[in-house]
Formats: structure tokens, sequence, C-alpha cells
């Protein structure tokens, strides 16, 4: 192998970019950003086989109490939340439009489980909790025991291991590392993928941590260097996940990159 993962694009994102959903069928990837200077949060839907958002840093009302749950090509499903003393409490389910970005419907007290192309399933919350289905395109719900079974199949994304400093697995990726300039310290996340060899190193930079992102093909030469963060005061997770093929990697914790593997 001679070649480098080919990059695609990159997207800076109005605060930290908190939670992600895949739709692999549909090439989409859903993204909850969380903006703590304003305590706003913000939705964005990006199809990222034409590199072409379908939804764009859209908020709601209170937008702070606010989570992404699922989404599909047509709808992003947005938990709502209340807060109780500093404990959120789920207090409704949002359908956000896509592509207009309004609020096609609101149900009170409801508890999202999980979808179909038309019905949506979970338990009612006043009261005792019961069973409940809303129907996608009305919103109207109705108390109804529901199986498991008729579900959506959420995208499998392929993640890294993390291994802590001290660990056999560390001292043996440590020691690979030792062809290269990185001294890493603390952990590092490694995946293997096709021919490749992905891992997030840490290395300390003026008594602070700095983190990298490392590609290497089957031979051991590195083809792609990342930095992700830099004077971090700890270790963080999900930074990058395999998807379709293409490497996804989260920088400075408000953007997205992508590159082909």
């Amino acid at each position: 192998m001679s070649h480098a993962p080919e990059f695609l694009f990159s997207h800076r994102f109005p605060g930290m970019i908190w939670n992600t959903f895949a739709v692999e069928a549909a090439n989409l990837l859903a993204l909850e950003v969380r903006d703590d200077s304003t305590f706003t949060t913000t939705f964005s839907l990006l199809d990222y086989s034409q590199n072409k958002f379908l939804l764009k840093d859209k908020s709601v009302a209170e937008p702070w109490w606010v989570s992404l749950a699922s989404a599909d090509q047509h709808t992003l499903l947005i938990n709502r939340f209340m807060n109780k003393g500093g404990n959120p409490d789920q207090k409704s389910l949002i359908a956000l439009d896509v592509p207009s970005g309004s609020i096609r419907w609101e149900v009170e007290s409801f508890s999202f489980f999980d979808w179909n192309e038309q019905e949506i399933f979970g338990y009612r919350t006043a009261g005792d909790p019961q069973q409940a289905k809303i129907n996608r395109a009305t919103g109207s719900l109705t108390e109804e025991d529901w199986e498991q079974g008729k579900m959506s199949t959420p995208a499998e994304r392929q993640r890294p291991v993390f291994y802590a400093e001290g660990s056999q697995h560390f001292g043996t990726i440590k020691e690979f590392l030792g062809r290269t300039d990185y001294a890493i310290v603390k952990g590092v996340e490694y995946l293997e993928f096709n021919d490749w060899i992905i891992m997030r190193a840490y290395a300390e930079e003026s008594s602070k941590l700095a983190n990298y992102l490392l590609v290497f093909d089957r031979e051991g030469e590195l083809r792609l260097t990342v930095k992700l963060g830099e004077n971090l005061a700890g270790l963080g997770t999900d930074t990058f996940f395999i998807l379709s093929g293409c490497l996804f990697l989260v920088q400075n914790k408000t953007d997205l990159a992508a590159y082909r593997l």
C-alpha cells in the first residue's frame, strides 16, 4: 500500500460535538452540538456521501435541556427534559422536520424506545409507565402494547479499543511507536480496519497532554497524522470511528473531519 487516506471534508460547529447518530443506509450522520457559553443545543443532519447538510445548526425552544434520540432522512427525534434541581427528567418527544427544521409535533410525557417507518415505540410516563405508540405522520399517541422486533436497525460503527498505560497491549503499541516521534503516555485507542492501523495517542507537550490520531498501513508506514487537541486536562473518548468505509474524527471538540480509507 502506497497511498494515504483521502481527505473528504471538514466542518466546524458552534459548540462541542456531543453526540452523533448514523443512518448508514442513507449515508447520513446526525449531530448534537452543545455550546455551554450560551446554553444552546443545535442539531444538524449531514449527507456525508455528498458533503451536503440536509439540516444545519437548528435549535428548538428551551434549547439546553434537549438531546438527540434518533434520526432518519425525514426526521430528527429530540428528547426534551425538565430540570428538577439539576436532575433532568424526560418531559416530551419532539419530531423535527427535515429539511425545514420546524417542529412537526411534540408529544408530552413520552419516553422514546425505538421506531420504524410508521410508528414510534416508547412509554407514556404520566402516572405509571405504560407502553405506547406515536403515529409518525400525525404525532397522535395511543397507549398500546408493542413487541420488539419491529424496530429500526441502528448503523454499526467500528470504534476503537482503549488500552490504559501499564497494560500489556499499551506496552506493545508504545514499542511499535518507538520508530516515530511520538512517546505516548496515559492510554491509547487502537483499531484495525482492512489494511489500516488507526490509533489515538496522547503525548506530553509543555507539561500538558496533546492528542494525536495516527494512521499506519499494514507495512507499518505512518500515512496520516492529525492533531486532535492540545492543553488537555484528561483523557477523552469517542473522537474517531469508522462508518461506510470512511474515517470520521473530531478535532478540538468542535470540528468534524472525514477521510476515505
